[in-house]
This record gives C-alpha cells, structure tokens and sequence, in this order.
C-alpha cells in the first residue's frame, strides 16, 4: 500500500493501515540498529585491540625497564637506621621517616650511602640496591623497587589482556545475537547522539 497510511482503506478499515504502518516501521529500525551494533561493535573491538596492545606494551616497558644500559643491582648492608615521627596538624595520623645509612661494595671499594624508607632497618640487615651510573658516580645508590615495577607492569599487562577479550567477546555476541546487536545499536545511536 503506497501512500498515507492512515487513510481509510475498503477492506480492513484505519486500524489495520496503522498497525501494519507501525509494525513495518519497527521492523526497519529493528534492521537498521542491528545493522549499526554490528558496525560500532567491530570498530569497538579494533580501538579495544589497539588500546589493550598499548597497554601491553606499556607494562613490558615497566618491567624492563633499567636505570640505563650499565646500571648495577647490588645488595647493601644497613649500618645505622634514624628514624622520625611527624605528625601532620591537619591528619591525626602519624608519617614515619627512617635514614638508613647502608655500606656496599662496588668493584672492591666500599661505598656508604643514605637511603630513605618508611620503616626502620636493623643494622646487617640487607636490602636491594641499584647504581644508576657506576662508571662515573657509584657512590650514588637508591634502593631497587624491583616490586612495585612489578605490580605495575604485570597489572598493565592483565588490564590490556582484560581490554582486547572483554571487546572479542563483546564484538563476537553482537554478532551471533540479532537481539543483542540491535540493543549495541540503539546504544550506540543514543551516545552519538548525546
């Protein structure tokens, strides 16, 4: 039936022009969202890939990363350990400041250095140590903090894992599901929308 589809035909009369109208309407839009999930979807899925990748990427730096080429880890013996309470006036609690004076050895020559933390060392106690450039400054050691590159790294890691599945995943749903690629779409209409 072409043109007004609210008039008035001879055989089922106004109501059935109009429902048959409505129902060919959601129909097409039924299509068309499914169509645009599928579309959003897939570009979700690719800016997911590259952006799990980066963090991938970003989290093996963290974990091979080196205070440059000829850095050295060491281990360290603590010496003497002075430590100080300040107590914040805008906080009840308490910040704990400890110098630790550690003694190493670096190509037969003893070295001491200050290194600060937040608990207190007993003396001959050892504790991990790096030299950023022995060659032309070994008496400058800083503690190594070989755990916290990796906690960062290997959680920047499982993160881009989590990213580039979670929008497979995504992407392979709305693509076997017609019902969920038209709710994808609808989605994603609104937020251009907006």
């Amino acid at each position: 039936m072409q043109g007004n589809p609210f008039r008035h035909s001879q055989k089922g009369g106004k109501n059935k022009d109009w429902f048959s109208y409505a129902k060919n309407t959601a129909k097409v839009g039924y299509e068309a969202s499914s169509v645009l999930g599928k579309m959003t979807s897939f570009i979700s899925m690719i800016s997911g890939i590259i952006f799990g990748s980066v963090f991938i990427f970003i989290g093996w730096l963290v974990l091979s990363f080196r205070h440059g080429n000829s850095a050295q880890k060491l281990r360290g013996t603590v010496v003497n350990s002075e430590c100080i309470k300040s107590r914040n006036s805008s906080q009840s609690n308490s910040n704990k400041s400890c110098e630790n004076q550690v003694q190493y050895t670096y190509q037969g020559k003893d070295y001491k250095t200050f290194i600060h933390t937040s608990k207190r060392k007993t003396p001959d106690q050892t504790m991990k140590i790096i030299i950023p450039d022995p060659v032309n400054r070994p008496q400058d050691a800083v503690k190594d903090n070989d755990t916290l590159k990796f906690y960062i790294g290997w959680g920047l890691i499982i993160l881009g894992i989590i990213i580039i599945f979670g929008t497979i995943l995504l992407w392979y749903i709305v693509q076997k599901n017609k019902m969920a690629s038209a709710a994808y779409g609808i989605g994603s209409a609104f937020s251009l929308a907006t």
